[in-house]
């Protein structure tokens, strides 16, 4: 999914649900949480150039991969983020929210925007209630202008499309991206 024009940026929504579950108990529950089959460098050879990473606090300073409800069982954070290419942009999303996570999550934030200057960071947004929680330099001027090309915001999504993302990208497919980042299902 290699871009011709250098205002178009792609991206993968959910970027690491392409992982195992964290818990058995939720497998039956992977297939509404899954956005991608390939791996993160399998994603980063086919031409995504910025990612979505949704976290959560986890035990023992950990920061686990989620999806709503289900986890996922993948490298440290900080491991993940030095696999990454100059010029990555890192889009952060707060997957599960509450007062202490919030507070770790600004931290988080805080910490990795000068300790990783190559990569530009967006997001800082808690899931649920979709608030504002930390603004990265990139944005002080506004929100980076993003595209989420996924079944449960496509106005053209079946109900049970919208809750199980490959049944859309299968009917769907990738839709022409627009300038800016344009995030997909199933890259």
């Amino acid at each position: 999914m290699e871009s011709k024009n250098d205002n178009i940026i792609i991206g993968s929504h959910n970027t690491m649900s392409y992982l195992p579950v964290r818990h058995w108990w939720q497998r039956p529950l992977r297939v509404f949480a899954r956005c991608q089959r390939k791996t993160l460098l399998e994603q980063l050879d086919s031409g995504v150039r910025a990612v979505d990473i949704r976290i959560y606090p986890g035990d023992k300073g950990n920061w686990h991969y989620a999806h709503g409800a289900v986890s996922f069982d993948g490298p440290n954070l900080f491991e993940l983020i030095n696999m990454l290419p100059d010029g990555t942009i890192v889009r952060l999303i707060l997957e599960r929210s509450n007062e202490m996570a919030d507070r770790a999550f600004r931290f988080l934030c805080s910490y990795l925007e000068p300790t990783y200057p190559h990569l530009t960071f967006v997001g800082g947004y808690s899931k649920r209630p979709w608030r504002k929680l930390y603004t990265f330099k990139s944005e002080q001027t506004g929100d980076a202008v993003i595209h989420q090309h996924v079944s449960s915001m496509a106005d053209d999504a079946r109900w049970y499309e919208r809750i199980l993302p490959i049944l859309y990208h299968r009917r769907r497919g990738h839709t022409e991206p627009h300038e800016g980042i344009n995030l997909y299902d199933f890259i």
